[in-house]
């Protein structure tokens, strides 16, 4: 058996990386709507965009792999 690839992902947006900067500080979406003026929906939306482009199930393995690719720091 080969061993499992990852497949290439997309580099987040610089909003992308806010948004996750903010959630690996321990904001929750509601929070962070309000520190970046948007709404609860739209951070949501940011998280799904997310956890799409890194391959991750959540939102803390979607920190881990971005933290791993220098995405973001803490």
């Amino acid at each position: 058996m080969e061993p499992r690839r990852d497949k290439p992902t997309a580099p987040l947006t610089p909003r992308e990386r806010e948004l996750l900067q903010w959630s690996a500080h321990g904001k929750s979406a509601e929070d962070i709507s309000c520190i970046l003026g948007v709404t609860t929906n739209t951070v949501e939306s940011h998280h799904r965009n997310i956890r799409e482009k890194l391959d991750a199930i959540n939102i803390a393995h979607a920190i881990v792999k971005a933290l791993r690719r220098h995405e973001i720091q803490i």
